[in-house]
């Protein structure tokens, strides 16, 4: 039997430990558990599903998830590449067992990065925003003529997309639509 404590800290095992000792039929013991296990896991599924519906720019999203890994790398660099007084500061925080400062600077670090990087999460679209006018669906790809392979979305409507140059509707894919270029205005 697990502890009171345990119990109260983790709100689905409280949940289940309850439900296990209701005196009712395994059938419908077992649908109860279901219910109350999709009924705490709901919020999280909901927000991940929102997540899903953000479109970002494909280097804006490379960015953010290198954050992380370039601010250890960077508070790696910080101790390693100035040795007079950072190893020094850093053997100071081991011979004291300050960890918790070494961990403040890290964190310091992180924040700094996760400010300059702050302005990559601008949304560009929503997936409900996709327009599918071919048989080929909402995305394509397309070689020009230097050689370059260009990706081709449509959206009803965009957000941070600078426009290079008018929209115009010679060489459309689509008659009476006109085409642009746009660049993401983050990155």
């Amino acid at each position: 039997m697990p502890s009171m404590d345990d119990l109260v800290k983790k709100p689905d095992l409280l949940s289940f430990y309850i439900a296990s000792k209701i005196p009712i039929s395994g059938p419908t013991g077992q649908e109860l558990l279901e219910i109350i296990g999709i009924s705490y896991g709901l919020p999280q599924k909901i927000e991940l599903l929102k997540g899903l519906d953000r479109m970002r720019c494909k280097i804006c999203q490379v960015l953010i998830s290198l954050s992380l890994s370039l601010s250890l790398s960077l508070s790696l660099f910080c101790v390693f590449e100035h040795p007079r007084h950072m190893v020094a500061w850093f053997l100071v925080f081991l011979m004291h067992k300050h960890a918790v400062l070494w961990a403040t600077l890290h964190q310091f670090l992180f924040n700094c990065l996760s400010f300059f990087f702050s302005f990559l999460r601008t949304v560009i679209a929503r997936l409900c925003d996709l327009l599918v006018m071919s048989s080929d669906g909402p995305l394509g790809a397309y070689v020009n003529s230097h050689g370059y392979v260009l990706e081709v979305i449509i959206f009803r409507k965009a957000n941070g997309l600078p426009l290079k140059g008018r929209p115009v509707k010679e060489y459309s894919w689509f008659p009476g639509c006109a085409w642009t270029i746009v660049n993401c205005a983050s990155c």
